[in-house]
């Protein structure tokens, strides 16, 4: 999660390097356009994100071979950028927006169409930013004047973007939140009679502490009962004699099967 989060983090600083150069004036160093150095970056984390958001090495191993191919390579290219000259540079960064913008609009697209609950707000995020990165794109290859800055364009993009990862994951979070919640009701409650297992017995018996009572029950000659009335009449008979301990302990103790016909009452 910590890596998800960093990634949002990353692409807001990004987005706001090139803001840089309307605040600040620093001597030989052009902060406008210091995002052209930092976007192949940007991309590599992005890829990396969009391969962990949606478990792609396991359910999508073809997307995730594309978006490591796409990180490393984009990784290199910025490496290599820090010693080509800036036109050079300028011309690579837009070459990887114009492989990145299709490759994340393309992928929620997808994602969307398998029912991903996460691929909704990717997919809008990433639609608005692809739209603001491929006008300044095309803004810078054709020499286009606008009145307003297409650096502060992209950073309101990016922003949004950010607000729907961050949605993204709330998401996530809430579905395996209530995974686990599921989860850790079934792994301790026995599904025939509903109440605790051996595995919440242990539970229990482990916190004890002060004063309490343990009686351990076991239904004599329940053999019989599965062989002369089947086990359905048995289950039935189960069933019943949880709900008879349930109504005369009367919320004092709790109960639990630790085996076929044995019950354990801890009252305290």
């Amino acid at each position: 999660m910590y890596g998800l989060y960093r990634h949002t983090g990353f692409r807001l600083v990004c987005s706001a390097s090139g803001s840089l150069g309307y605040l600040f004036n620093v001597p030989g160093i052009n902060l406008v356009y210091s995002g052209i150095m930092l976007f192949p970056f940007v991309v590599t984390s992005a890829c990396q994100f969009t391969k962990l958001l949606f478990n792609c090495e396991s359910e999508y191993p073809k997307l995730s071979k594309v978006l490591n191919l796409l990180s490393i390579i984009s990784l290199m290219l910025g490496i290599l950028m820090l010693f080509l000259p800036f036109t050079i540079s300028h011309l690579i960064s837009h070459i990887i927006a114009v492989i990145w913008i299709p490759l994340c609009i393309g992928t929620g697209i997808f994602m969307q169409s398998k029912k991903d609950y996460r691929a909704k707000y990717y997919l809008l995020g990433n639609l608005i930013y692809g739209i603001a990165l491929a006008g300044y794109v095309l803004t810078n290859f054709y020499k286009i004047g606008w009145d307003i800055s297409t650096e502060l364009i992209v950073e309101i993009a990016l922003t949004i973007d950010c607000m729907c990862i961050l949605l993204c994951l709330t998401k996530w979070m809430q579905i395996q939140q209530k995974e686990f919640n599921r989860s850790y009701v079934i792994s301790r409650i026995d599904p025939l009679t509903k109440i605790g297992n051996r595995f919440a017995q242990n539970e229990k018996l482990n916190s004890l502490t002060g004063h309490y009572c343990i009686t351990f029950i076991d239904l004599d000659n329940f053999k019989k009962i599965n062989d002369k009335f089947g086990h359905d009449e048995g289950d039935r008979f189960l069933v019943e004699t949880a709900n008879l301990m349930k109504a005369n302990l009367k919320g004092i103790g709790s109960i639990f099967r630790c085996g076929g016909d044995e019950f354990i009452w801890v009252v305290l």
